[in-house]
């Protein structure tokens, strides 16, 4: 009776340690698949956003390349009519391609561009066959993506700084309002000022 009890003690023993170790290893395998799916996860969402970065680069890329077109390039906007002009096909005007003080060689502009007090420049360029433009017209010329803000096909050699035009500031008087090919931006100066000019007819 003795031995029969004890044989039944060691099998309960047994099978409660049998469970026990497989519980453990279902617990361990767990986790490693939960650490498994983890690792995939993550992997995911780097994927991801490597690929949401190319697609940025790509961007980036494009933006370059419309800027550089729009920059250096002959995009057919501008026609050369000779005697150092361009004509604007978009607004029908004709450009000096080289500012007052420079030289057009056929192929540049040389030299560098002048400064001009406003009430000067109008009696200048009006002697040569032009006149000051306004800001509206001016501002026409602006290629923000560039650096001087102008296409440089059409007008090489610009230099960069504050061009006038011969519109006034409403809320001041002999100032004027001008446009810097530094940043394309629209600014005002006095008319007692030196600034650079481009003339247009």
């Amino acid at each position: 009776m003795l031995i029969l009890t004890m044989i039944m003690f060691i099998q309960c023993r047994t099978k409660i340690y049998n469970n026990q170790n497989y519980n453990n290893q279902n617990q361990g395998y767990n986790s490693q698949s939960q650490g498994y799916n983890n690792q995939g996860y993550n992997n995911q969402s780097y994927n991801n956003q490597n690929q949401g970065y190319n697609n940025q680069n790509s961007g980036y890329v494009s933006a370059n390349s419309y800027a550089g077109n729009q920059c250096t390039a002959n995009t057919g906007r501008f026609v050369d009519v000779g005697n150092g002009d361009v004509r604007d096909n978009q607004t029908g005007l004709v450009w000096q391609r080289c500012a007052l003080g420079q030289r057009w060689t056929g192929v540049s502009c040389s030299g560098r561009a002048s400064v001009y007090m406003a009430r000067s420049v109008t009696s200048l360029l009006s002697s040569q066959g032009y006149r000051v433009p306004t800001i509206q017209e001016l501002q026409t010329l602006v290629e923000p993506n560039c650096t001087p803000s102008i296409n440089q096909w059409a007008f090489p050699n610009t230099q960069q700084g504050e061009y006038w035009s011969e519109t006034p500031d409403a809320k001041r008087s002999n100032v004027f309002l001008t446009i810097d090919f530094a940043s394309g931006r629209q600014l005002s100066s006095w008319g007692d000022n030196g600034r650079m000019v481009r003339g247009v007819r």
